[in-house]
């Protein structure tokens, strides 16, 4: 064999290799896409309002909704009566208890009324769900744990907590009939300035807002006979 046929032989061989190197990068580089497009895709929160079907949970159609306040550990049903006296002393079986039940005031709408009011017992002894809203004494624990959600058969509101206080001579805050938007704007105002702590929300004459009570034992008003824990917050969706 001479010089010039050796010299083409290892060119052809070169050229060969190198053929079915860059054959063998392409075929791992689309294996390496074809399993990145196969992995499952990261989830991507849901904006899905949830919803609750009450009646197929709960045998008391009397259930209107569920409140839940996520850091104060409270996850309850709401039931509603024809007045404000019988879930005081019944549980959400409509059975004696003197726990009572967390309930809705019988004059509003717990999904369209602009205003709705949510009661529930406290005490020494005992340890009814709302005994938990004694943590909103602690200014900081509610700046940080304002967001309390209703969850309904048609919707999941979501509000944000703008006044916590202890109440003992104006019951002004059961009030639910306006004459005007101005009005309205004003008894708002109001529930915000008696707020203990400022937590820094803008108010307006469209805000649904939400007033929950129990009662309060808190040592700086005990001479008074009737004294309540009360949060007040706006709907924010």
């Amino acid at each position: 064999m001479n010089k010039f046929s050796r010299i083409f032989i290892l060119v052809l061989i070169t050229f060969v290799l190198f053929l079915f190197a860059t054959s063998f990068y392409k075929s791992n580089d689309i294996t390496a896409i074809t399993n990145d497009l196969n992995e499952t895709p990261a989830e991507t929160p849901s904006t899905e309002e949830k919803t609750i079907d009450l009646q197929q949970e709960y045998p008391n159609t009397d259930i209107v909704g569920i409140i839940n306040i996520p850091n104060a550990d409270i996850n309850e049903p709401v039931v509603k009566s024809s007045n404000n006296e019988f879930y005081l002393t019944h549980d959400i079986y409509k059975k004696k208890n003197r726990i009572g039940s967390i309930y809705l005031d019988y004059r509003v709408d717990i999904d369209t009324s602009p205003k709705i009011l949510i009661f529930g017992h406290n005490s020494k002894s005992l340890n009814p769900p709302f005994k938990k809203l004694e943590k909103y004494y602690d200014e900081e624990f509610a700046k940080n744990n304002r967001e309390i959600k209703i969850i309904t058969n048609q919707k999941e509101h979501i509000y944000e907590i703008f006044s916590v206080f202890v109440e003992a001579q104006d019951f002004s805050y059961m009030n639910i009939q306006f004459s005007n938007s101005s009005d309205w704007l004003n008894h708002l105002n109001s529930l915000k300035n008696k707020s203990w702590f400022n937590l820094d929300t803008e108010l307006s004459a469209e805000d649904r807002i939400l007033v929950i009570q129990t009662c309060s034992y808190h040592s700086d008003f005990k001479k008074y006979k009737d004294k309540y824990i009360i949060i007040v917050a706006k709907e924010i969706n």
